[in-house]
């Protein structure tokens, strides 16, 4: 696609890398990636990229292939599925999918795997602050210290029933 901006001859820049499109604006000095789902690396929803991939589209451009991906559970083929929407590591937005073998568990399961991932390597709700010295200031607060109203309710009458304080007293 060209277009004559500024008296000179500038073009923006679209072509297909993998299962997305790389783009970049003609004022522009990185590329940023569309998905074939129309979500850009930018964050916006509707921005420049998305619509610099519809024009090359329409002036007869390649669309990438579709993305065959295998189910990380049992192997199985899988197809895209719209009504969910992941995060791949990169933490872009992607299509979920269904396995032919499990369905739409096999993709919750991996999911949750994933989710359980990153958990693990960051335990940390409010992590600590230490200062200039290398102090700790503040101890911070980790994921597994937090307690629901349920499980607070069962210690207050564990308390109750050891020392016999009743707090509502």
């Amino acid at each position: 696609m060209v277009a004559v901006r500024n008296l000179l001859l500038e073009e923006d820049v679209v072509f297909v890398s993998g299962f997305e499109y790389h783009v970049k604006l003609w004022d522009e000095t990185a590329f940023s990636t569309v998905t074939r789902e129309k979500v850009c690396s930018c964050g916006e929803p509707k921005c420049a990229h998305i619509a610099a991939v519809t024009k090359y589209l329409r002036s007869g451009g390649r669309r990438p292939p579709d993305p065959v991906f295998l189910c990380p559970i049992c192997g199985g083929k899988t197809v895209v599925d719209k009504n969910w929407l992941d995060r791949d590591d990169a933490g872009r937005k992607r299509y979920g999918w269904r396995c032919e073998n499990g369905g739409l568990r096999h993709f919750l399961d991996a999911k949750a795997e994933r989710i359980k991932k990153r958990l693990a390597e960051n335990p940390w709700l409010f992590p600590p602050v230490y200062d200039e010295t290398g102090k700790c200031v503040y101890e911070g607060v980790r994921r597994d210290e937090v307690v629901t109203a349920e499980e607070c309710g069962k210690i207050s009458l564990k308390v109750f029933q050891e020392t016999g304080y009743d707090p509502t007293a």
